[in-house]
């Protein structure tokens, strides 16, 4: 079987994961790479060796030897450039979040759906082995409770730099950006979420449509279990280095087996530890890069893999609404923004 040639467009953060997992692929191949920084591309190039290298998405576009495109772009990036995109009829696998809102989310579905695009969302804890292990181990248990608290470690005082500062870019603060890898692992763990409170802050103030938030807790329930999420661009105090916050993920799941905590790198079991891996990303990446690469060869487009995100996107809009944060309305027609 061929491997599927990719082209990665954006060599930030999330493309260069995905770069990065080149090395590991069975059925994918990354062929070419774009990006409007030459220093991005160079890096790449010095990095990967033989890449076809594009300085724009219309260039990226005319490369007739893909067979699909990894997207990972800012988020208010594809509203202009998402019809353009689609008409190329290429697969496609895109970061996440799916949109920056519900609405969002269903007009890029539907406008890749009227082209005949196949459409993937790329979201990598899910298909991390860990967490993979866990959705295993879960099977067939009674869950009471659940904890999942997801710190980055940052100061949260200054705005995020870049577009990720600009609301209307950015679509919201911490639940969409990383809180939403919270959710989608969890509705992935549980198979249901529903929301019962959402209390958004932004320092020692809540947080408004201007004021993205640094800090979300989040009540829902899964069935008979409480789930709570705890998500901070900060975290706890470093007590050996003043003015730093501490990094943390850990999920802890209470059920009829007892006691279950995880993270990237290993499960335990009441105490004992049953699963140990590498922390790193490389292998959720290529897991997920091998995953659409196969949809795509064997034509199996499992619109479920796209519609999934649905769920996760429905939340995110009661977490904001919830917490009395009214986001700026969408503009509607071709390559509306908001």
């Amino acid at each position: 079987m061929d491997r599927l040639q990719l082209g990665i467009v954006g060599l930030r953060n999330q493309g260069r994961e995905h770069l990065g997992a080149d090395g590991l692929l069975k059925y994918a191949k990354i062929a070419a790479v774009c990006d409007t920084d030459e220093r991005e591309l160079d890096k790449a190039l010095a990095e990967h060796g033989e890449l076809r290298v594009h300085s724009s998405v219309e260039e990226m576009l005319t490369d007739t030897r893909l067979d699909g495109l990894v997207l990972a772009l800012p988020h208010h990036a594809y509203a202009n450039l998402w019809e353009r995109i689609v008409a190329r009829k290429l697969p496609i696998l895109k970061e996440k979040p799916l949109g920056r809102s519900l609405s969002e989310a269903f007009w890029l579905f539907e406008t890749a759906r009227r082209n005949g695009c196949f459409l993937q969302t790329a979201i990598q804890r899910r298909s991390h082995p860990s967490y993979a292990y866990l959705k295993t181990l879960l099977a067939g248990h009674q869950i009471h409770s659940v904890m999942f608290s997801l710190h980055l470690g940052f100061d949260p005082v200054p705005d995020p730099a870049g577009w990720r500062g600009v609301p209307e870019h950015a679509g919201g603060g911490a639940v969409l950006d990383f809180g939403y890898h919270a959710i989608d692992l969890l509705l992935f763990l549980l198979d249901d979420l529903q929301l019962v409170s959402a209390s958004l802050w932004r320092g020692d103030k809540p947080a408004t449509a201007e004021r993205l938030e640094s800090e979300a807790r989040l009540i829902c329930r899964s069935g008979a279990a409480w789930v709570h999420i705890d998500l901070r661009v900060g975290g706890e105090p470093d007590p050996e280095d003043s003015g730093r916050f501490l990094k943390k993920e850990l999920l802890t799941i209470d059920c009829d087996a007892g006691r279950i905590v995880a993270d990237r790198s290993k499960v335990r079991v009441n105490d004992e530890t049953v699963f140990e891996c590498k922390r790193g990303w490389e292998q959720a990446m290529a897991s997920q890069l091998d995953e659409f690469a196969l949809n795509v060869l064997n034509r199996t487009y499992d619109q479920e893999s796209v519609w999934g995100q649905i769920p996760a996107m429905k939340l995110v809009e009661q977490i904001y609404t919830g917490a009395g944060i009214v986001r700026p309305p969408e503009k509607s027609g071709k390559g509306g923004s908001r």
